[in-house]
């Protein structure tokens, strides 16, 4: 089986080429996007198979409070047609979310027919899709936008045009 390569880039790199090459960012960056929203970061607990640090979002009355530091890491879902993308804790997943409340193999993305979708692997971690609990084993249409929860980690899916929005708004707010 080919192993498929997914490209990392943090938000703030992208802003700033976007800022530099206005015109071109579409043609450079043509595909769909998972951008992990910023949370806060933690030293993950001894004992535990992690590859990275582990991130825990604050519980949503803190997170009215206060805004979300960080930057965001964007992943470029650059694949060919019929390809599935492994997203969960374990080292060998394509995409690695490092968070105690994400599976090893929490879902898989799919690309057919042109478009995205995701099916929830675990049974025992939730999986939500626009706010609303998706099963196990099901594939769920992905729509530009749509924010997707895995345990307790936030990532939106964006195709190019609202991933270049996307970027556009964290590129003014960096400027503040």
């Amino acid at each position: 089986m080919a192993i498929t390569r997914i490209q990392a880039f943090l938000m703030s790199l992208l802003s700033r080429q976007l800022t530099l090459a206005q015109e071109t960012f579409l043609t450079r960056y043509p595909n769909c996007w998972l951008v992990w929203e910023p949370g806060e970061w933690s030293v993950p607990v001894s004992g535990v198979d992690v590859s990275v640090a582990e991130t825990r979002l604050p519980n949503s009355a803190v997170t009215e409070l206060r805004p979300l530091g960080g930057d965001a890491l964007c992943f470029a879902l650059k694949v060919a047609e019929g390809t599935t993308v492994r997203v969960g804790r374990a080292a060998d997943n394509e995409i690695v979310v490092s968070d105690m409340t994400v599976s090893r193999l929490h879902a898989q993305l799919e690309f057919t027919s042109g478009a995205w979708s995701i099916t929830p692997l675990s049974e025992t971690k939730k999986t939500t899709v626009a706010g609303k609990a998706a099963g196990t084993g099901k594939a769920i249409s992905l729509q530009s936008a749509q924010v997707v929860e895995l345990g307790g980690v936030k990532v939106t899916f964006h195709d190019a045009t609202a991933f270049k929005a996307r970027v556009a708004s964290s590129a003014v707010k960096q400027k503040r």
